[in-house]
């Protein structure tokens, strides 16, 4: 079964409106607004009328505190999550580091992408919090929607047969 859960955390609302934009492939604006509810209430957005690209299971948080905890949840549930996307520089709260270190703590095989205009970390310093660089990907802001799109289908992809080859071992 395909996992295309794909959480994003960040900050500011405009940014996570382009995420649900871009991942969901919301098509018309009542579908754009129902993928930001569900989101926001950590459900499945609908499935959009146009199948002309691949759709996300996303969930948004607008801290790094709702996202470790929407982790917990999804690992709970054993639904776990993908794909993360975060920002680094996020006001109050933790910041991205300290969010992206928790999720790993948590959930070891997430693939994260930390987004951001501005890092107040250097990246061997993240790497060296963080671990699993292998895991871990850098992209700037603002960001292209096709370099998100390309990285959510790459991403969930590459965790996905991950997840198949050790559940092959696993039977062998």
């Amino acid at each position: 079964m395909k996992n295309n859960k794909i959480l994003v955390i960040d900050d500011e609302p405009e940014i996570l409106d382009e995420y649900a934009a871009v991942l969901a492939g919301n098509g018309s604006g009542q579908e754009f607004e129902l993928a930001l509810i569900a989101g926001e209430l950590g459900l499945k957005p609908p499935e959009p009328a146009s199948n002309s690209m691949e759709k996300y299971d996303l969930t948004v948080s607008s801290s790094g505190e709702e996202g470790v905890m929407r982790i917990e949840q999804s690992l709970k549930e054993k639904s776990p999550f993908a794909v993360v996307f975060c920002d680094m520089r996020m006001s109050g709260g933790m910041d991205g580091l300290q969010t992206g270190k928790r999720i790993r703590e948590l959930d070891r095989q997430v693939e994260v992408v930390f987004v951001t205009g501005y890092s107040d970390h250097q990246r061997r310093s993240i790497v060296k919090e963080i671990g699993s660089p292998e895991k871990l990907l850098y992209l700037k802001k603002p960001f292209d929607p096709d370099e998100i799109r390309q990285l959510a289908l790459k991403l969930t992809r590459s965790w996905q047969m991950e997840q198949d080859l050790k559940a092959a071992l696993i039977r062998a």
